[in-house]
């Protein structure tokens, strides 16, 4: 199998619970393993198994420490996994078929069949927060770049303590896409009368292991490469009037600039590393690194701070391949989604997808190939404006 480890990308997932009966025992999705072991015991318990790497991720809101194993299997299917430990123990573990041995349709299916209807569902993910393997879980599904992931967690610490719930997600170690296969039938999307205990929104990360989709947990559904997106602001009739309040702050969306505000100093779709940096002079520039990863394409990071976008101050990130300039991700850490909900929807109209902890336009908002993503995260909100990537160079 391949065998390639990255960083991971983590943010909110309530976390935190009980060890609990596991569903199809047969299956082990929790490898004999109990919630909340310590990791040094879980490493002797897994010596059977060949430890790929060690990692700890102290920039986190939640500090976790990732151990990554070959050997696994989930459905008698060969996986990689990765656990995940917090200062509680096990919190969680992630399978990666990276060979698709299944595609997400068949994962899909094979779980909806063991743990019933899922409680999210949309066109690259899907959840159970109904407590599928015990009280205080949650089982999630996603169609990455990479492959498919499978990954179980806990949600709320055991009842016999007393720590505060926090949040953790499953790591994503490259973008989710929308899954296109033959056997594909219409899912509906998110509605945002969906329980929703977890998130699987993407935190980012400055490693040099990570790639740029890891910046976000979700990147274009890959229609065709177009030529250049262009995005031009309506004539102020076309402009809706709608007001939203976030705490004390009360915008209409004619005071917020206008929609294609995302395109700083004159940023475009496709534009070339140099050229887009040049324009991001103005801004603090925080760190700049190259990923390449054998059989996929090559990305370049820019990432910046002190950035002005609407009337927040941001932390901003760029992601290109060799299609040029195909991501802008922006993270308002004052927080707010239905704030840029409601802007957004004066722009862009009804979003496709809305639960909880995310609003998505998945259908070219911004030209053709495009979507929108707004995340809630615990530590605010991102907002990431994608391109289609289809045809990049690999590496």
């Amino acid at each position: 199998m391949h065998k390639r480890i990255a960083a991971a990308v983590v943010t909110a997932v309530c976390l935190v619970t009980t060890g609990c009966g596991q569903k199809n025992d047969e299956f082990r999705p929790m490898m004999g393993l109990e919630w909340f072991i310590t990791c040094e015991k879980a490493k002797t318990e897994l010596d059977d198994y060949t430890l790929l790497a060690e990692r700890q991720r102290d920039d986190l809101t939640v500090p976790q420490k990732m151990l990554d194993y070959s050997g696994a299997s989930l459905y008698d299917l060969d996986c990689d996994v990765t656990l995940c430990f917090t200062e509680n123990g096990l919190v969680g573990l992630n399978y990666h078929d990276t060979e698709r041995a299944m595609d997400f349709r068949r994962w899909f299916d094979q779980l909806e069949k063991d743990y019933g209807l899922p409680t999210e569902e949309g066109t690259g993910m899907a959840s159970w927060y109904d407590d599928p393997l015990g009280k205080n879980t949650a089982i999630y599904l996603f169609n990455l770049k990479e492959g498919v992931q499978v990954s179980y967690y806990a949600t709320a610490d055991s009842p016999d303590r007393t720590y505060a719930k926090q949040s953790v997600s499953p790591e994503l170690r490259t973008p989710i896409v929308a899954y296109e296969g033959a056997d594909s039938r219409e899912v509906p999307t998110a509605d945002s009368s969906v329980h929703a205990d977890a998130s699987a929104a993407a935190d980012s990360s400055s490693s040099d292991d990570l790639r740029a989709g890891e910046v976000s947990s979700v990147n274009s559904a890959q229609p065709n490469a177009g030529s250049q997106i262009t995005s031009s602001a309506p004539n102020d009739a076309d402009v809706h009037e709608k007001t939203s309040s976030d705490g004390d702050i009360s915008v209409s969306s004619r005071d917020i600039k206008t929609p294609d505000a995302y395109l700083l100093n004159g940023l475009k779709f496709y534009g070339e590393p140099d050229e887009m940096r040049k324009l991001m002079t103005g801004y603090t520039f925080k760190n700049e690194y190259r990923n390449t990863v054998a059989g996929q394409p090559w990305e370049l990071i820019m990432e910046y701070e002190n950035v002005g976008f609407m009337d927040r101050n941001c932390d901003a990130v760029l992601c290109f391949t060799s299609l040029g300039l195909v991501g802008i991700n922006y993270f308002d850490h004052s927080g707010g989604l239905s704030y840029w909900g409601e802007i957004f929807s004066a722009f862009y109209g009804t979003p496709d997808q809305s639960a909880n902890d995310r609003i998505a336009w998945t259908n070219s908002p911004i030209g053709k190939g495009t979507m929108i993503y707004i995340f809630d995260s615990y530590d605010g909100v991102q907002i990431s404006f994608f391109a289609d990537d289809t045809g990049s160079e690999p590496a």
